[in-house]
């Protein structure tokens, strides 16, 4: 009958590293000597770390078949987007389209317009405007309260021709359209590229009679100024105006007579002074003064700085002239 033998610690650290368990198990930082009475312990300790971390591989290997079927679901709903932005059209339009359309916003974005008709106006008064290939297609006014609310939106179609030779691809013809809106200040949004109106015929907004001054009335009141009575009340001074000066003249493309001057009258003495005003756009006016002083005659138009400096075109401010 074999004698059972004592293992000595010695040879029991080399029996358990005979079990050669995954290096990747947490050693722990008591030795084998630090077990008193028998590798027992170690040995149970060492199979409880090994179950656990078979508990974790199991637990990891769960959450990446979740993480996988994660993954797919989101590669489907990726594929999904990719097949919709391919079968959706999109909007026509190419860099030139976009670059004129860019232009011609900043270009009637100021002077400032009234209503969107005046915005149409502005955009058909452009070089593009009135080429054949363009045509505004909606002028809607926006209620709006204050000034950073849009207040004006049009909507513009742009014809555009492009050879098919070269690296060009797609049809050599399209409509580009596009929306934008305008604030107080300017543009709000846009222009922005949109499908195309189907059947959208071009607008012309009704045109609206021109309100300058014309150059012409700048002789006429000084003649009409000259010949006055030494003294002359200011109803007399109207009266003069009113048949000396000449009618504002037909606009040759509207075939609108012009609306005639706002007509201010001061008299002080002998002296006379005269302001013709003429509201000519939202914040635009046009401005001529006249005068009669010392016998001598004077009549000058305020400039675009002068208006902008805000001087006063007045009666009074003709007689204070220097």
């Amino acid at each position: 009958m074999r004698e059972s033998k004592t293992l000595a610690p010695r040879d029991m650290r080399v029996r358990f590293a005979a079990l050669r368990l995954p290096a990747c198990l947490p050693r722990f930082d008591r030795t084998l000597h630090e077990a008193s009475d028998s590798g027992t312990r170690y040995c149970r300790s060492r199979f409880r770390k090994r179950g656990k971390l078979l508990r974790h591989r199991r637990s990891c290997a769960d959450s990446l078949g979740a993480v996988k079927v994660s993954h797919g679901i989101v590669l489907l709903g990726c594929v999904a987007l990719v097949g919709a932005f391919w079968l959706v059209p999109s909007a026509a339009g190419d860099a030139e389209t976009d670059r004129q359309s860019d232009t011609l916003a900043d270009a009637i974005a100021y002077p400032r317009q009234a209503d969107a008709a005046g915005f149409a106006r502005a955009a058909l008064a452009t070089p593009l405007g009135r080429s054949n290939g363009f045509g505004v297609l909606e002028a809607t006014d926006l209620p709006h309260d204050g000034p950073r609310d849009p207040m004006a939106r049009l909507v513009w179609r742009i014809h555009h021709e492009r050879s098919d030779t070269g690296w060009n691809l797609g049809s050599g013809t399209f409509d580009a359209c596009y929306r934008v809106e305008f604030d107080y200040y300017g543009t709000s949004s846009g222009p922005s590229r949109i499908t195309c109106p189907a059947n959208a015929a071009a607008i012309t907004p009704p045109p609206l009679p021109r309100r300058d001054i014309p150059p012409g009335f700048a002789p006429a009141l000084e003649a009409v100024l000259g010949r006055l009575p030494a003294t002359a009340s200011p109803q007399e001074v109207r009266a003069a105006l009113a048949s000396g000066m000449p009618a504002p003249p037909v606009d040759p493309e509207t075939r609108l007579t012009g609306i005639p001057p706002e007509v201010f009258v001061q008299v002080r003495g002998s002296d006379v002074g005269v302001a013709l005003f003429a509201r000519t756009g939202v914040e635009d006016t046009d401005c001529m003064m006249g005068r009669r002083a010392g016998g001598g005659v004077r009549v000058w138009s305020l400039s675009a700085r002068d208006q902008r400096m805000e001087l006063p075109c007045s009666a009074e401010a003709a007689l204070a002239a220097p």
